[in-house]
C-alpha cells in the first residue's frame, strides 16, 4: 500500500497534536503547549506561520510534516524549510517519512522554490541517515535560539 500526502484539515488538528506530543517525548523535550486550538490558529487560521502535511497508509493520518517558507540571500532562491517531520513508531519503513518529504519538495517546486532545508538533533543519527538516503546534505550549521529570558531581553530592548 502506498501512502498518501495531503494538505492537513481542521478534523486532522486532535490527530497532529498527539503526534507533536509524541514526536516532544520522543526528543525529551518538556511537554508541548500544543493544543487544537493552537493548530487551527497557528496552522490553519488566517494568519498562519506554519504550514502542515499529513499522511497516512489508510484513512488515519500516521505522520506530519510541519514547514514554512524560507529564502537564500547567497543564492538568492526560495525554498521550504522542514520544522518537524514525524511518523508514528509503528507505521515507520512502510514510506511514509518519504512520501511527506517528496511532496514537500513537489509543492515547493509548485511554488517556485528551489530547495528544502532542515535541520535535526545532534543526537537523531537515524533522522541524519534517512536524510541523507534521501540526498540531503549536512552543511554543518548549528541551529541556535533566543528562548524565554533571552528572548525577553532582545525583543524588549528597543523600537523595531
Amino acid at each position: 500500500m502506498q501512502p498518501w500526502v495531503r494538505d492537513a484539515r481542521p478534523e486532522d488538528a486532535a490527530r497532529v497534536v498527539a503526534m507533536i506530543h509524541a514526536l516532544g517525548k520522543f526528543e525529551r523535550k518538556p511537554p508541548s503547549g500544543a493544543t487544537t486550538a493552537t493548530f487551527l490558529r497557528d496552522y490553519l487560521g488566517a494568519r498562519s506561520w506554519v504550514r502542515c502535511l499529513v499522511a497516512g497508509l489508510e484513512a488515519v493520518p500516521v505522520g506530519f510534516a510541519l514547514y514554512h517558507p524560507a529564502y537564500d540571500t547567497n543564492t538568492p532562491s526560495h525554498g521550504l524549510h522542514l520544522l518537524d517531520l514525524f511518523v508514528e513508531a509503528e507505521m515507520r519503513r512502510r514510506g511514509v517519512g518519504k512520501a511527506l518529504i517528496g511532496a514537500l519538495a513537489r509543492r515547493c517546486a509548485a511554488e517556485g522554490g528551489e530547495w528544502l532545508s532542515l535541520h535535526t538533533r545532534t543526537e537523531n543519527a537515524n533522522a541524519r541517515a534517512v536524510y541523507a538516503r534521501l540526498g540531503a546534505t549536512d552543511l554543518g550549521f548549528r541551529f541556535l535560539s533566543f528562548d524565554d529570558t533571552a528572548f525577553a531581553a532582545l525583543a524588549g530592548s528597543g523600537s523595531v
